[in-house]
Formats: structure tokens, sequence, C-alpha cells
């Protein structure tokens, strides 16, 4: 099972481009679990993050908690982008359970094989 990633959209009234982020968000969010949660430009925490991070209009994305983008959402980069995270978080996985192999340990934490059985 995939991890859930935290998704914030800030949003303005009356933003085309926010609306198409929002439809993009909800077509990638049936492949990718995703918990997209939006706010409001001129909301206070809104604010400080594009004060922040420097974004001069909405829409902006942010993904558990990291800046990503603003302006025109590309679904496609977005899958694109989601698909290197994923491939990031499973490499050092794949890279402890060779390491757990090559030095002899199992893959239950904390149980040893027993001997001669």
């Amino acid at each position: 099972m995939r991890r859930i990633l935290d998704v914030l959209l800030l949003v303005g009234p009356h933003c085309p481009l926010c609306e198409h982020a929002a439809s993009v968000l909800e077509r990638v969010g049936r492949d990718a679990p995703l918990r997209v949660r939006t706010l409001s430009w001129d909301d206070g925490d809104a604010r400080a993050l594009r004060e922040r991070d420097g974004v001069p209009f909405p829409p902006a994305l942010y993904v558990d908690g990291a800046y990503w983008a603003y302006g025109r959402l590309s679904e496609r980069w977005l899958r694109k982008r989601l698909a290197r995270r994923r491939r990031a978080y499973a490499i050092p996985v794949a890279a402890l359970a060779l390491l757990m192999l090559a030095i002899g340990g199992c893959a239950y934490v904390g149980r040893r094989p027993r001997d001669g059985n």
C-alpha cells in the first residue's frame, strides 16, 4: 500500500487556473493516494506560505508541506514528479532488504532464524 500524500492547493477567487488545478488533482487522485486540501489565497496561513516561497499568483501547490508549483498545473508533469517521488522512496526500502540479506538477518525485526531447524 502506498503512502497517502498531503496536498495543499492555494486557490484564488474566480480563478480558472485554480479550477483547472483542482480537476487535475481529482484525475491524478484516482491513480495516486492523495489527500487534497484547499486554502483560500487570502487566508493568513496561505499568505505566510506564498510570501515565504515567493508565489506571485494562484494556484500554488504544496505536497507534504513542500512547495512544488504555481500557475497552470500540468497533469503530465505532476504524474511524472509523483512517479519519481515513489521511486525515491522505494529504493531505500529495497536497499535495506538487500542489506538484511547480506548480513544474514531475517525479514522480521527482532527475530533471528533458529539454528538447525
